[in-house]
């Protein structure tokens, strides 16, 4: 069963589900924005190592001011289990790969871009 609200924010669907928890297409009510919240399974919230990391990589990865790093909105908790509300990009790597219009020239500047973000990210 899909959530019907994260924190302030209201679920429109479920876009992925993995081993660490579920990210969903939500709107934010306050700025009518689109935006993306993952939300960390409760066990893994439920283990204080983990937590500490989780809430340190994504306080990192918020001071990162970058064109190809995502922008994290919020870290919070709601019912026991943390999540992040970032911004939402409706198109991701994968799906460009699996719709086969990805040419060797796009390619290169994805690789680039990638390589920029992640420049970005190792200077902090």
């Amino acid at each position: 069963m899909v959530q019907e609200s994260v924190g302030r924010y209201r679920v429109l669907e479920e876009i992925a589900s993995g081993t660490q928890g579920a990210v969903y297409r939500c709107l934010d009510p306050e700025t009518n924005r689109t935006v993306a919240v993952k939300v960390l399974h409760p066990t893994l919230t439920g283990n204080a190592a983990f937590t500490e990391r989780f809430r340190r990589e994504a306080s990192l990865t918020a001071s990162i001011e970058h064109p190809n790093v995502i922008d994290i909105l919020e870290i919070g908790e709601d019912q026991g289990s943390l999540f992040l509300a970032l911004e939402f990009l409706p198109q991701n790597l994968d799906r460009l790969i699996q719709s086969g219009h990805l040419n060797v020239e796009g390619a290169a500047r994805l690789a680039v871009g990638i390589a920029d973000g992640l420049g970005a990210a190792h200077a902090l």
